[in-house]
């Protein structure tokens, strides 16, 4: 009975351990592939809404140059970047703020800068002397400012650069600044930097009037906006994906248990039965119809229960009759030594002479005989 026991603990340990690993192997490749759509849906999306704000931040410089006049703003250039050379007043300077058409043109940039939820919009020039008397020590000390502001929109007033402001610009900009200055070709409209908010999106635009480069005009949007929207859309894509995913898995799950799991289980039961059971053939395996390597499995193994049982009939019947011819045998070879004399001396009252005699047959019988008389 301990045997048998032993036996329905393994075989139960067994299918529960296949139907196991089925289960962490199908939920493993589910992580995997939801990780997966994950990672390179987030990737695609995040760069298709960088594109997105890219085309947006680089309409809206189009839009804020549009609040200029051409000669206007060839005009502005002239006069900050003279401003930044020391050759006008700040009387000059501050009679342009002030102005009615400049404050206005302010107002609109500002108006655009919000209706976009952009933290800064700005136009200005680039003084190509100051950018080619670059020195190492004039950037430290805050000297070297190519870049002069014709307007700013900053998202903090405070903070914001006015007409005729000058500001720095970082070294390794300088030759790409130079060409930009003199040809007005941009060669990259787009750049990534840091600023309060943080990593920024940053779109680029210069104006050309009549052939000559006049103005930068550039438009920034803070990286936290792109990675809120990234991350709603990544939130969307995990709840979608885990639940496709799951959803999937499940089906596929009960697919594996009715096609493998269970006819294996069936199969593993029947044989186990089969030994405790006295080679009693169950019709079970007959239920099992996959036309597959375990529809093979089942019918072979149905087979080999039919030969054994067939098998095992055959010795019994074997067995049987041996044993029967055995015990015959038996009572022959007892009734042959039965009929051959075994008192031994035979003649005890002669003692001339000694007689021994004794017959051992190669088989249970033999077909000789020995009698003695004088």
């Amino acid at each position: 009975m301990r045997n048998n026991n032993n036996q329905k603990s393994i075989k139960k340990i067994n299918t529960f351990s296949l139907w196991l690993k089925f289960l962490i192997g199908i939920f493993l490749i589910g992580i995997i592939i939801t990780a997966s759509i994950i990672i390179v849906g987030k990737e695609l999306y995040r760069s298709a809404i960088i594109d997105r704000y890219y085309a947006t931040a680089f309409d809206v410089t189009e839009a804020a140059t549009s609040y200029f006049d051409g000669p206007e703003l060839v005009e502005y250039a002239e006069i900050v970047k003279k401003y930044n050379r020391g050759e006008m007043s700040d009387e000059e300077i501050e009679a342009i703020r002030n102005s009615e058409t400049y404050r206005r043109q302010v107002t609109l940039l500002d108006k655009l800068r919000d209706s976009m939820g952009f933290n800064d919009i700005y136009i200005g020039a680039f003084d190509v002397e100051v950018l080619k008397n670059y020195s190492e020590e004039a950037f430290k000390s805050g000297q070297w400012k190519p870049l002069c502001y014709i307007a700013d929109s900053y998202y903090d007033k405070t903070k914001q650069f006015r007409f005729g402001d000058a500001s720095r610009i970082q070294p390794e900009w300088r030759e790409g600044a130079i060409n930009l200055a003199e040809t007005g070709i941009l060669h990259n409209t787009k750049a990534i930097t840091n600023g309060d908010f943080g990593s920024i999106l940053t779109a680029t635009n210069f104006f050309n009037y009549e052939g000559q480069p006049v103005a930068i005009i550039a438009a920034e949007i803070p990286m936290l906006t792109l990675e809120s929207d990234t991350n709603n859309f990544v939130s969307w894509l995990c709840l979608l994906g885990s639940t496709f995913t799951l959803v999937i898995c499940v089906i596929y799950m009960a697919l594996i248990y009715r096609i493998i799991i269970r006819p294996v289980r069936k199969l593993s039961e029947e044989a186990s039965t089969f030994v405790e059971g006295n080679a009693e053939i169950s019709s079970d395996l007959e239920k099992i119809r996959n036309h597959d390597e375990i529809g093979v499995l089942s019918r072979s193994l149905l087979k080999m229960e039919i030969d054994i049982k067939d098998y095992i009939e055959n010795i019994t019947k074997i067995t049987a009759e041996k044993e029967r011819i055995g015990a015959e045998l038996n009572v022959a070879t007892q009734i042959q030594a039965d009929m051959l004399p075994s008192i031994f001396p035979p003649f005890p009252e002669r003692k001339e002479f000694d007689i021994y005699a004794s017959m051992t047959p190669a088989k249970e019988v033999g077909g000789d005989f020995y009698d003695f008389f004088l």
